[in-house]
This record gives structure tokens, C-alpha cells and sequence, in this order.
């Protein structure tokens, strides 16, 4: 039971090896700081807004906590005014008015703690939105190197012709 060793210097895949383990490192991050925020912050601050996380990609919801991180920080405003100032910041969606009157509404029957906004709580909570997109800006990064890197690669190109098998999986399959 020996497997033959495969120098990555003399293979020419220690770039490969130090992509993927700095991307599975960040990923291992983002989870953790995912986690952190889903069982600790929003449990306590805004519950009700976990049901729109659907993505591991889904940055606008980290920008959108991070300008309205409570409830109050919503209802301090008219629903248009609070429509106003959203907007941008939810990115693109088909029915982008109806869900921020929603958010709106749902923050006026929320039963998230009534924190002050300038609070030790509140500061913690955006520290920890802020490093899952400084996160996901590093992972981006990552998979645009990698993606360059590795598109000229023959394994590469057979694996992406797999029904199903996009940039993203098959960058993991590979570089794992």
C-alpha cells in the first residue's frame, strides 16, 4: 500500500497547493463567522431576517445588516424613506419595493432585543459583517487567480465539461 510521491515543485503544483489551502482556509472562516452571526448576533438582534440568507454568496444581506443592523435602526425611519436608502443596497432583485416594504414590516413585529445602535453589542455585530465580506472579497479574488491559472490546465477543462460541474465546483474538486 505505497503511493508514489509527486515532487510539486518539479509537477508545478505548489501554486495550485497554496491556492487551495488559503481557499479552504477562508472558507473555514466565512463558515465559522456564517455561524456566528446565524446563532449568536441575528438570534439576538433580528431574527426574523435569517429566513433571507439563502446563500453563502449573498453579500447584499451582510451590507444590508451592516446599515440596519436592528430593527430600530429601521423603524427610525418612514417605510418610503427606508425603501430610499435600501435600495442600493440589496442588489438586484425581481420584486425589490415589495421586499423591502416586507423588511420594514417585519421589523415592526420583530422580537429582537431593544439594543441601543452605538452599543458594545451592535459594534461587535458589525465587526463580524464586516470580516465575512472582507472574506468573501479574498474568496472572489482567490477564484478569479485560480480561474486564470488554472483555464489553460486539460484536467481542468475535462472536469468543466461535467453536467453540472461549474467554475466554482470543479475549482474545489481540482484543487483539493
Amino acid at each position: 500500500m505505497v503511493r508514489p510521491f509527486y515532487d510539486p515543485l518539479v509537477e508545478s503544483t505548489m501554486d495550485i497547493q497554496e491556492l487551495s489551502n488559503i481557499y479552504h482556509q477562508i472558507s473555514l472562516s466565512r463558515t465559522r463567522i456564517q455561524h456566528s452571526l446565524l446563532n449568536h448576533y441575528l438570534t439576538l438582534y433580528f431574527p426574523e431576517m435569517e429566513r433571507y440568507l439563502h446563500s453563502t454568496r449573498a453579500e447584499w444581506f451582510c451590507r444590508l445588516l451592516l446599515k440596519f443592523p436592528t430593527p430600530t435602526s429601521i423603524l427610525r425611519y418612514k417605510k418610503a424613506t427606508f425603501v430610499k436608502r435600501a435600495w442600493d443596497i440589496v442588489g438586484r432583485k425581481v420584486c425589490k419595493q415589495r421586499f423591502l416594504e416586507e423588511v420594514y414590516e417585519i421589523a415592526a413585529h420583530s422580537i429582537g432585543l431593544p439594543v441601543a445602535l452605538k452599543g458594545l453589542g451592535i459594534t461587535t455585530f458589525k465587526l463580524q459583517l464586516q470580516r465575512y465580506l472582507e472574506l468573501s472579497i479574498q474568496r472572489n479574488e482567490l477564484e478569479k487567480m485560480a480561474e486564470s491559472m488554472l483555464s489553460q490546465r486539460t484536467d481542468y477543462q475535462r472536469l468543466r465539461t461535467l453536467p453540472g460541474v461549474g467554475p466554482i465546483i470543479s475549482l474545489i474538486k481540482l484543487l483539493c
